[in-house]
């Protein structure tokens, strides 16, 4: 069992992350807030954060979340899966420069976002490197 911090700011989209990975048997850390996701991660430090990219006005969006994350030595190891609608050629290659670890496109295939959870999980176990690479490379 591992903490999982969800970060979404649509109420419909937070209640179906954290179902499912409620549903997979990790305790689940909630956040409608780019600031409220860097002081529940700092806080807590989950082992896998799942986040919206695109969080709405009122603080940091998922981009600046996550840069923030990987840049503090307290956060920089915890596995960041960003979840968006951005489906353009390169939008999934500048979520992994920002600093997330895996990608999982919006609508959510729950099938597809749980092998992503778990293989995150697993990540967020394995030892620690003081430049992690990504989860996954795709091309």
């Amino acid at each position: 069992m591992a903490t999982v911090l969800v970060v979404d700011d649509h109420q419909p989209s937070l209640e179906l992350l954290a179902l499912v990975v409620k549903d997979a048997g990790h305790d689940v850390l909630e956040a409608s807030d780019g600031s409220m996701a860097l002081a529940l991660a700092t806080r807590w430090r989950p082992s896998v954060i799942l986040l919206d990219m695109n969080l709405g006005v009122g603080g940091p969006d998922g981009w600046a979340v996550a840069r923030q994350l990987k840049s503090d030595p307290v956060t920089a190891m915890i596995r960041i899966v960003a979840v968006s609608a951005l489906v353009m050629p390169g939008d999934e290659q500048g979520m992994l420069d920002a600093g997330c670890d895996a990608y999982v496109s919006k609508p959510i295939h729950c099938d597809y976002l749980l092998w992503i959870l778990e293989a995150a999980v697993a990540a967020s176990c394995a030892p620690r490197r003081l430049s992690p690479e990504p989860l996954f490379h795709h091309g």
